[in-house]
């Protein structure tokens, strides 16, 4: 009978660069013993009748029967899309106006690794690290690019609180010679509640408090 070669099976890859596919040939015909020979990406073996462990690609086989008769199959191997990127930014806000103490740490997952990383700082300079300290506050912009060139971009605003002041709201001195019955008021503004205070002076009683009375 005339040799004929076909897959018996056909299995994918089951994940984006992932090697796990295989073919499985079908042989009728000819004259026995049969040799093959493939070609393709990721094969181990071209002279084996399967094949196994297969990343995506196109695989080839010529097929020789004992009388040299030949036949040649070919099939492609697909694989699906990478999965999507998946960031998660964790970002720490600059805890006084005009420090430099904030950060954004990133975990990624998703498409194709390895990643590289450009961030624009909001004075226009840039990084690639993947994490970033000793922030001011700003809007700092992230561009991921994986091994096969997709690319996920993002911005992130690191904040920071209004300027903490501190004045008085009322001054009231003492009412006579020797007495202590002065009292001082104070007024906060801006920083991140809640306040500490540290009283230096003399009568004070209680130097955490806001506001000082019997002075």
């Amino acid at each position: 009978d005339a040799l004929t070669l076909n897959f018996a099976s056909v299995v994918n890859p089951d994940a984006y660069g992932a090697a796990n596919g295989a073919i499985t040939t079908l042989v009728s015909g000819g004259t026995a013993p049969y040799t093959y020979n493939w070609v393709g990406e990721g094969i181990a073996d071209a002279t084996s009748a399967n094949q196994s462990n297969l990343p995506a690609g196109t695989y080839s086989v010529t097929l020789k029967d004992a009388n040299g008769c030949e036949a040649n199959a070919s099939v492609e191997l697909t694989q699906p899309d990478p999965l999507p990127y998946v960031v998660t930014p964790t970002l720490t806000h600059v805890s006084c106006n005009g420090d430099n103490n904030g950060a954004i740490t990133l975990d990624v997952s998703g498409s194709v690794a390895p990643y590289t990383y450009t961030w624009t700082y909001p004075n226009g300079s840039t990084a690639t690290t993947k994490d970033l300290s000793a922030l001011t506050a700003g809007v700092y912009s992230l561009k991921i690019e994986d091994s096969i060139g997709l690319t996920y971009e993002a911005t992130y605003t690191i904040t920071q609180p209004e300027a903490l002041t501190l004045s008085f709201a009322s001054v009231v001195n003492p009412d006579a010679y020797g007495a202590a019955n002065g009292a001082i008021t104070t007024s906060v503004s801006g920083g991140t509640a809640p306040y500490t205070y540290n009283w230096v002076g003399h009568g004070i009683a209680d130097a955490t408090s806001a506001n000082q009375s019997n002075l």
